[in-house]
């Protein structure tokens, strides 16, 4: 939640609050949907898909 935090802090004012959620939720769907895919019949609780989908706009961005 730490890392959620200031990955909030750090995203939000740079690419906007729509930006924000729509990219949190698309990291949301898509890490929930490999998860689906790989082990279809595991058990899995948390948003780490769409910590990880942040951590990789934070990464394009820094890189840009």
């Amino acid at each position: 939640m730490y890392l959620l935090y200031q990955l909030g802090n750090m995203l939000e004012p740079a690419i906007g609050r729509v930006r924000f959620a729509l990219t949190y939720l698309a990291s949301l769907l898509g890490g929930s949907a490999l998860v689906l895919l790989l082990s279809p019949n595991s058990l899995t609780v948390g948003a780490s898909g769409a910590v990880f989908g942040l951590m990789g706009v934070a990464a394009i961005g820094y890189w840009l």
